[in-house]
């Protein structure tokens, strides 16, 4: 790449200044797709909206926030969710995450207590530690 070089970033509403950087650092190691996670929440207001996105949860949802606050800062893959939760189907994991994602937009103005990325050809899912925390306190709180 030469000095000169241009392209063009596309960073989502509430992509992090961390976000961003790994996108031009991968334009530079020549990776060929890199996706800014997507309706992301912003920092002051992640912890209120997961604890209402957990809260009105059920079915699939909860134990899918359950399984990324076990992982908390970790790229999960979608098939590794999918397998972990038991779904049966490759559907199960879009399917439901375009439910919630139609709840998000109707309820938590397109946020997401989650980030979605599309990295190394796969659609992967991380929750942000402090995320994490408070969806693993509230499930503890009901057990």
């Amino acid at each position: 790449m030469s000095e000169d070089s241009h392209f063009h970033l596309h960073i989502h509403e509430g992509a992090t200044p961390e976000t961003a950087r790994a996108a031009v650092e991968a334009y530079k190691a020549g990776v060929a797709t890199v996706a800014a996670p997507l309706n992301v929440a912003s920092s002051n207001g992640t912890v209120s909206l997961a604890r209402r996105a957990y809260n009105e949860s059920d079915g699939n949802m909860a134990p899918l926030l359950e399984f990324l606050a076990d992982n908390p800062g970790r790229l999960i893959p979608f098939t590794e969710a999918s397998t972990a939760l038991g779904f049966p189907s490759a559907r199960s994991m879009p399917g439901l995450l375009g439910a919630f994602g139609r709840r998000a937009n109707h309820r938590y103005g397109g946020k997401w207590p989650f980030e979605k990325c599309w990295h190394e050809h796969v659609w992967h899912m991380r929750m942000e530690a402090d995320v994490a925390e408070e969806i693993r306190r509230l499930r503890d709180a009901q057990e």
